[in-house]
């Protein structure tokens, strides 16, 4: 046994009196069965202040009329025994863990001699507390154990043989491969393991990478996140290295991580209960439950876990560490009680301290993370000796609270000397003050190594490139090491052969895995290098990517995630809306159709200014539309312009975005962008080159006047100029688009419009809003994707108001004069093969949203699955009529691809838009939202329609318009242009 823990406490007691509970101290013990004087002793026992939730006690014995010995057992733990002696109205307590129930045998002079549960006898010196032997008494035998017996404490004076806990560095990566051995540091310490103890692998801090929202650790000399799966070759391979050795020696494993704020780079990564409860169980499946699969039966994996309290901010606070204990643990299935058996597999070692006064913790947390959960074994630190009193006032707390002790499986050291002014304790000294300081005999001994190998700035690895119009996009992954220090950025360098052309370079805090790289020549091929950057300056270029030729046969795209004031327009004049960012450069290499499109938040902080926005090509707007801000402030309109236009090969088109009011504003300002801060949604400009007979386009620039309507009944806009025909075939899918200003003179009035093919009822259609308000157009869109019959059918555009109105209600067409707005209708033939189309016509109520958090509309219905076999540039389309039922809550809808690079797109979104509720309940926006998104072949792809409102709402917000089914339908579209 250890030398016990002797608590020293004042006692009033007095020979005669009543026992603690009503019975003369004969009667206790009469009933103890013990009753036994020494010679010259003048009573049964002694009156003992010792109250029943303390011990249950089963013996006591008399050694003077002013001193006895009572022993039994813990109230709270009867797997530990407990000794009071009192003397000289002193009180002391003597603690026997994992004695269970004692009896008293005999007191000679100053020891006395005890027998344990199991039957064993044991020697208390009752000076010192000190543990030896004695004998039976004479004339009896030493009774037989008993049936249940209680595992005794080792009593060896010397520390058990230490095993080590190693850091893991970020400079392992590269050197501890699958099959690496002697070149592997980890595989080196594995081999040179001395002893089966257990053995601690010291990750670092947990992190998600800000690029793929993967949980994982910032490893030491790191600055970087890496995945918790990317670290299983490192345990791999000390397991390697120590099978090496020790082929059949048991040995337990800890992979360990902790609450370090470290590794939340930048903080604004930090993780929030909810993600910390994610990182414990992301902990458990892509780490230690692999390795424990993999791993031979003599050596068990446990998780382990640093856990400190700290007031200096730098740790987790016991509210965010907690759920990581839960989530690790509610992965594992562990369940019943406590038992830090080291066979057992994928317990949770916390090798933390305990300060017991840190703010954010309680010694209600501290127990649990490290006894209280199922998984939790406590490895506490002692580097000095306040640390082992520290922990044995922690398990004092929980005797007070009903609770079992703390039984520690070891304790970490760093072995001394520290320094003159604050020594640290030697190994052996580590483990006897715990010892000492608890009464327990830790299984364990483990000393943390303070020394390891600092790290370079590597290379990107995985470069991909995807074509584009006269440009590419390009990933690729971050290095395994960072130098030590945050990237800031990284350099794309593009190769013709082997001469390298004008580089491209993306920055900032994280630094993006994404760039594109423009002003290339359609028709090159191309392969790129990315290096990165850190503050020590670049490093290494990357391997080359695969070869890629921009042609006219993908998208030429420009988008901007900034938001844009525009303040005292005239009314008249176009201005740029951003003529570096917005703009594009075109030469076709052939005669083509041009499809162009635009797409904005556009809205007013003045009540009675609409917003226009125009697509100019070379100097002249070719087409506009006039979003509404007559009756309403800050309430956005997903406005989107799409037309066509012939382009003649050789010659050199300049197109770009710009905007005006639609009359003098004076003071007042329009916006295009809208969220609460940066990056605002995207505005876009997008150029489609089509070529033969792929894209059929009418338009009309007259403002039309709706007939007296019932409401349901379709009629078309203009049977002439907004109807076509066209000639399928039976391999093309027709992606159709309709474009018009929709607004009504009458308030309470809404706007229908729709795709006809046939004369049948529309194949898509959607609602624009004027309940709240008159003469403010919306830029509507109605899109569809339909196969038809091969030959020559008839599309048109229709419209309706949403219930019976007089004539003249509805208009099409903005502008105080002819010219109007556009009107258009155009058709796209693609290769069906190259078109993912969602589509449903229910409507969706979205029950809560706290203005920030994105949800799946539909994950059944408006999700899709995309596997590329070639490179690709997508266009993704997402058509929804968004309206609220309580003012002043606008609509979101974005469209998520997973994987993706989260600081490029961030949240995994690839684009979004807001729709306006902040006047006007009822009134449905005609929203679409254009994006593009570079798609690597082989990878699979998971694209999905979400939403959420702007502000915190409860059922408010709606897609699908309609009075009852079929709804407006709410479509997700993807058109694949690969090469």
């Amino acid at each position: 046994m250890p030398a016990l823990r002797i608590t020293t406490l004042a006692a009033a007691c007095l020979l005669g009196a009543l026992s603690p509970l009503g019975q003369p101290a004969s009667a206790l013990a009469t009933a103890s069965g013990q009753n036994r004087l020494e010679p010259g002793g003048k009573a049964s026992c002694l009156n003992l202040p010792i109250s029943s939730i303390e011990m249950q006690p089963t013996s006591c014995w008399v050694t003077s009329p002013t001193s006895s010995v009572v022993a039994g057992t813990n109230s709270h733990n009867a797997q530990d025994g407990v000794i009071y002696v009192i003397q000289d109205q002193q009180r002391r307590r003597l603690d026997l863990p994992r004695a269970g129930r004692l009896t008293i045998t005999g007191v000679t002079n100053r020891t006395a001699c005890l027998r344990d549960a199991s039957g064993g006898l044991v020697g208390v010196d009752l000076v010192s507390g000190a543990v030896g032997s004695c004998a039976a008494p004479a004339g009896r035998s030493q009774p037989a154990a008993s049936a249940e017996v209680i595992p005794q404490v080792n009593a060896a004076a010397a520390a058990p043989p230490p095993t080590t806990s190693y850091y893991v560095y970020a400079a392992y990566l590269p050197q501890c491969g699958s099959a690496a051995t002697t070149t592997c540091p980890l595989y080196q310490d594995g081999a040179n393991a001395s002893n089966a103890g257990l053995a601690i692998l010291d990750f670092g801090a947990p992190c998600y990478n800000p690029n793929t929202l993967v949980y994982g650790t910032q490893l030491f000399n790191s600055r970087s996140c890496t995945a918790d799966s990317d670290l299983i070759p490192l345990a791999q391979a000390w397991i390697r290295g120590y099978t090496s050795t020790h082929p059949t020696t048991a040995t337990t494993l800890g992979l360990g991580t902790s609450n370090s704020l470290t590794g939340a780079d930048p903080p604004t990564f930090a993780l929030t209960p909810a993600q910390m409860s994610l990182s414990g169980s992301s902990w458990y499946g892509n780490l230690v439950h692999p390795i424990a699969s993999g791993t031979i039966p003599s050596i068990t994996i446990w998780a382990a876990d640093d856990i400190e309290q700290s007031s200096g901010g730098d740790w987790y606070d016991a509210a965010t560490t907690r759920p990581w204990v839960d989530g690790y643990q509610a992965a594992t299935g562990l369940t019943g009680t406590n038992s830090c058996v080291s066979s057992t597999p994928d317990l949770m070692a916390n090798y933390g301290d305990y300060v017991a006064s840190a703010p954010g913790w309680t010694p209600n947390d501290v127990y649990y993370v490290s006894w209280g959960a199922r998984a939790a074994c406590a490895v506490p630190e002692i580097y000095f000796s306040a640390n082992a009193t520290s922990w044995a006032s922690l398990n004092d707390w929980a005797t007070s609270h009903n609770l079992p002790k703390i039984q520690f499986s070891g304790v970490m050291s760093e072995d001394g000397p520290g320094t003159p002014q604050n020594p640290l304790l030697p190994a052996a000294d580590s483990w006897s003050a715990l010892a000492n300081a608890t009464g327990q005999s830790p299984q364990y001994l483990t000393i943390l190594s303070n020394a390891g190998p600092g790290s370079t700035l590597g290379a990107p690895t995985g470069v991909k490139a995807v074509p584009g119009g006269a440009s590419a996009t390009v990933s690729w992954s971050a290095p395994a090491l960072d130098g030590n220090a945050h990237i800031s950025g990284y350099t794309i360098t593009p190769y013709i052969g082997s001469t390298p052309q004008v580089p491209t370079t993306v920055s900032g805090y994280p630094a993006p895995i994404t760039g594109i790289v423009s002003g290339l020549s359609n028709g090159t091929t191309y392969t790129f290098t990315v290096m990165a950057t850190n503050a020590n300056g670049p490093g290494p270029a990357s391997s080359p990517s695969n070869p890629v030729m921009p042609s006219d046969a993908f998208p030429y795209t420009a988008v901007s995630r900034q938001q844009y004031q525009l303040t005292a327009s005239d009314g008249i004049t176009w201005s740029d809306l951003d003529p570096t960012n917005l703009s594009l450069r075109i030469t076709p290499s052939s005669d083509v159709t041009a499809v162009l499109s635009a797409n904005a938040d556009l809205w007013t902080a003045n009540a009675g200014i609409n917003q226009d926005l125009g697509i100019d090509v070379n100097g002249t707007v070719l087409v506009w539309k006039e979003s509404g801000g007559f009756g309403g402030t800050f309430s956005p309109n997903a406005a989107f312009v799409q037309a066509t236009m012939p382009m003649t090969h050789g010659a050199t088109y300049v197109i770009k975005l710009r905007w005006k009011t639609n009359k003098p504003e004076g003071t007042a300002t329009i916006f295009a962008g809208a969220g609460a801060g940066a990056p605002f949604s995207p505005t876009r400009l997008t150029v489609q080159l089509a070529t033969g007979a792929t894209v059929n386009a009418v338009s009309s620039d007259h403002q039309y006047l709706l007939p007296a309507t019932d409401g349901s009944a379709w009629v078309p806009i203009d049977g002439i100029s907004l109807s076509e025909t066209v000639t399928a075939t039976g391999a093309q899918t027709a992606v159709i688009g309709g474009n018009a200003d929709l607004w009504t003179v009458a308030r309470g009035y809404n706007q229908d419009i729709g795709i006809s093919v046939d004369g049948g009822a529309p194949i898509a259609w959607k609602e624009s809003g004027g309940f709240a308000g008159t003469f403010s157009p919306n830029a509507a869109f109605v899109y569809a994707a339909t196969t038809m019959t091969p030959g020559s059918h008839t599309v048109a555009l229709v419209w309706k108001a949403n219930k019976p109105a007089p004539a003249n209600t509805i208009v099409a067409g903005a502008g105080p004069a002819a010219p109007h707005s556009l009107t258009t209708l155009t058709v796209q033939w693609l290769p069906s093969a190259n078109v993912v189309d969602k589509v449903t016509p229910g409507q969706y109520v979205m029950a809560g949203s706290d203005g920030s958090s994105w949800s799946v509309i539909d994950a059944g219905a408006l999700t899709a699955t995309i596997t590329p076999t070639g490179n690709c540039l997508v266009v993704l389309g997402a058509n929804a009529d968004l309206w609220t039922t309580a003012g002043g809550v606008n609509q979101d809808v974005a469209i998520s691809v997973t994987p993706s690079d989260a600081v490029t797109y961030p949240g995994q979104i690839a684009g979004w838009k807001e729709s306006g509720g902040f006047a006007g309940t009822f009134s449905p926006n005609a929203a679409f939202l254009q994006s593009t998104f570079a798609m690597v072949a082989g990878t699979t792809y998971s694209v999905a329609l979400d939403w959420k409102t702007n502000i915190s709402s409860s059922n408010a917000a709606r897609a699908g318009a309609g009075p009852a089914a079929p709804f407006s339908p709410t479509r997700l579209t993807a058109l694949l242009y690969c090469g």
